[in-house]
């Protein structure tokens, strides 16, 4: 099947079949004429000479324009047109069935440090929080007056949201 006709086809289904929104049609068409015309490029007219590396090297030129957000969409298209490919015809490869996802960036939680010159969160106490633990140690009765709050930033640090 040539890579025209199946993506004529993927926009009827994709407008009268999933019923997508007008944005929506026209996100995934862009991100599949980007697709294509790279394919294009590389000599590929039909869907049957597609395969994993063609994905690859889409990608890794792709990646350098666009964010990861961006490229986890522009995969997402291309799924679902290499996917409802295969179910219009089962003799057609789909080479995006192993391809990895692109993993978004983490951030890690802010946590209070030891140093913390500002009350906690639950307002435990109206102290500030001691210098070090080991002072707190050494010193039992200041460890006494502040121990929830010892606590409850240690909890805190740990990433330990709901306990």
């Amino acid at each position: 099947m040539r890579i025209e006709e199946a993506l004529e086809s993927f926009e009827i289904y994709l407008k009268a079949v999933e019923n997508k929104s007008i944005k929506t049609v026209e996100a995934y068409m862009s991100d599949l004429q980007a697709y294509t015309s790279f394919l294009l490029e590389r000599g590929k007219t039909k869907i049957e000479e597609i395969s994993i590396l063609d994905l690859d090297a889409f990608f890794d030129q792709y990646q350098r324009n666009h964010a990861k957000a961006s490229c986890s969409r522009a995969l997402s298209s291309i799924r679902s047109f290499h996917k409802q490919a295969s179910l219009e015809d089962a003799s057609l490869p789909n080479p995006t069935r192993s391809y990895k996802g692109f993993s978004a960036s983490k951030h890690l939680p802010v946590y209070l440090s030891v140093r913390c010159n500002r009350p906690s969160p639950l307002q435990i106490t109206n102290h500030r929080l001691l210098d070090s633990f080991p002072s707190v140690i050494s010193d039992r009765a200041i460890y006494e007056e502040n121990r929830s709050r010892v606590h409850l930033c240690l909890v805190y640090s740990c990433g330990l949201r709901r306990f």
